[in-house]
């Protein structure tokens, strides 16, 4: 929700306490604070917090954020982190999997109702996508196997078993062995 600040600092950059700025990210303290409902204002001496985000007012610069841009701005900052990554990672591939059966199999849309019947066309789609996975490996498998072949067997002058014999070597690089 919302767009990420454009100016390289952002509200998580400040010192927060519960939903108050208490410094910011030169560690300048606020002249002063005010809550109202939701909404928060923190404003800081213009002379020493030259280059925060905070907007120019009459008698300082003022950051006003609510609750809302706190939580997101938060949220943002957690997203970066590498905890967060090796946590979503596991997601991330099930969502994979649960669009691929999608796109494949259509389960999204069953012609039928109830939940013995939706249970059990459920089950035969994440079959069929088994199947897909295994097929699909096997295939992998098969042409490795005809690419090895070919450039064991490999003519000198043969353009096509030096180039089997090329991409074998490439495959096996990418692979790391």
């Amino acid at each position: 929700m919302g767009k990420e600040s454009t100016k390289g600092i952002t509200l998580t950059d400040f010192g927060v306490s519960g939903n108050t700025v208490i410094a910011c990210p030169e560690g300048n303290v606020p002249v002063f604070t005010k809550h109202k409902k939701d909404r928060y204002l923190a404003a800081f001496d213009p002379e020493t917090c030259s280059t925060c985000p905070a907007k120019p007012g009459k008698k300082a610069n003022y950051l006003r954020y609510d609750e809302k841009t706190l939580r997101i701005a938060q949220r943002r900052a957690y997203e970066k982190t590498a905890e967060f990554r090796e946590k979503y990672r596991y997601r991330s591939g099930i969502e994979g999997t649960m669009s691929f059966c999608d796109r494949k199999t259509g389960i999204k849309q069953l012609r039928v109702r109830g939940l013995k019947p939706v249970s059990f066309c459920a089950a035969l789609k994440a079959a069929a996508v088994n199947i897909f996975r295994a097929t699909a490996f096997q295939n992998r498998k098969d042409t490795d196997q005809k690419t090895e072949a070919m450039a064991t067997n490999w003519v000198p002058g043969s353009i096509y078993g030096a180039l089997a014999g090329f991409i074998r070597r490439i495959r096996l690089i990418l692979r790391g062995s």
